[in-house]
């Protein structure tokens, strides 16, 4: 794996998302990365997504873009394939203005964020337990060069 063999340890993944997370010691810090979409606004990708069909229909790329996993309801979904069905045979930009927008827009499952909250309280909880651990350290060492 590249992350690996760049130093990075991979603390979590699966065969569908593929890394979520992972980190590095350099000089004293460790730096975590999320690379996944923990951080952003709920519709984001939405708009990724439809950013990413923009340049199918444009032939800026050979493949019209898969669409995000759990991210959409079930009657946006449908929608987004109908459409995909009806674009992907004759690909023009021109198709872009029946891209169902407002219908898909509102029903965006934002499921991470929850998760997200918790990874970023957990982290401050940690950084709180290890400021405090080293203020206890640092007001016991002068007792203890006696």
């Amino acid at each position: 794996m590249r992350l690996t063999s760049c130093g990075y340890q991979v603390l979590a993944q699966s065969a569908d998302a593929g890394v979520d997370l992972f980190v590095k010691k350099k000089k004293g810090s460790l730096f975590v990365h999320f690379p996944g979409s923990s951080g952003i606004r709920h519709t984001d990708l939405a708009k990724e997504y439809r950013r990413d069909i923009k340049r199918f229909l444009r032939r800026e790329r050979e493949t019209y873009p898969t669409m995000p996993h759990g991210y959409f309801d079930a009657a946006a979904a449908r929608l987004l394939s109908d459409f995909q069905k009806s674009v992907v045979a004759e690909p023009r930009e021109e198709h872009l203005a029946r891209f169902p927008e407002a219908a898909v827009s509102g029903a965006v499952r934002g499921t991470w964020q929850v998760s997200a909250a918790s990874v970023y309280r957990n982290w401050l909880q940690f950084l709180v337990s290890i400021k405090a651990d080293a203020s206890t350290l640092s007001a016991m060492t002068p007792a203890a060069r006696l």
